[in-house]
């Protein structure tokens, strides 16, 4: 199976806002061949996602359209079994917009799998976990985090690390499910093991109906005396 790992950078949070692409890259799973190019979103870049990425207009104009670059990359890289990406459903949203093949072609959630396989990681970011597994990376250079190539070179090696354990099937199913979390959060028993927090607690949190699904469903695990794995 085949695999491409991509990364969006964009003028804003939202496409329902009229936020679009203004960079993209690819990098396919199983030689590590790379696309990636700088798009003009046909729109102004807000400061705000300035300070993110630094991509400014004067570096946009005269570069690909949106819909031109996501066809682009399936040329250079082929049509693949799974997207990949870490916080999918961000990307998935902004390039669903672009072909239906990222619609229909289903996609995988590195940063949830990350999760639901190292529950004890320090922070679930792909920079974090990248220091954290210790994963060797060839950089290019002059890039830096919040470019996409960067950070989709990360999310690949990433990947790798998870495939040592995990099928892409195996993956793809953690991505839609919900996580069993170690630490609470939040409140006043942040810091503490889930399975430390009193039952009192726990039957609260179920009850709160715009309580995050996964806390939901932590609290759950735990009243039904933490039966079944993290996974």
């Amino acid at each position: 199976m085949e695999a491409i790992v991509l990364d969006t950078e964009t003028s804003g949070m939202s496409p329902d806002d009229g936020d679009r692409l203004v960079e993209l890259a690819g990098v396919r799973l199983s030689d590590g061949q790379s696309y990636e190019t700088l798009c003009d979103p046909g729109r102004d870049i807000p400061p705000e996602a300035k300070a993110v990425h630094h991509i400014t207009e004067k570096m946009v104009v005269g570069q690909s359209s949106p819909t031109e670059a996501a066809l682009e990359m399936l040329a250079r890289l082929g049509q693949p079994d799974y997207f990949v990406a870490h916080n999918a459903p961000f990307d998935k949203g902004f390039m669903a917009l672009l072909g239906e093949v990222y619609r229909e072609v289903p996609w995988i959630c590195t940063w949830r799998c990350s999760m639901h396989i190292w529950p004890e990681a320090p922070g679930h970011g792909n920079q974090v976990l990248r220091y954290w597994l210790g994963l060797e990376v060839d950089l290019p250079a002059g890039l830096y985090p919040h470019r996409a190539l960067y950070d989709t070179i990360v999310t690949r090696h990433i990947l790798l690390r998870m495939l040592e354990t995990h099928t892409l099937d195996d993956l793809h199913r953690l991505s839609y499910q919900p996580v069993v979390l170690l630490k609470v959060r939040f409140g006043k028993h942040r810091g503490l093991l889930w399975s430390q927090v009193p039952r009192d607690y726990l039957q609260w949190v179920v009850k709160q109906s715009d309580m995050d699904d996964d806390v939901r469903h932590t609290a759950m695990h735990h009243l039904r005396g933490g039966q079944g794995s993290l996974l």
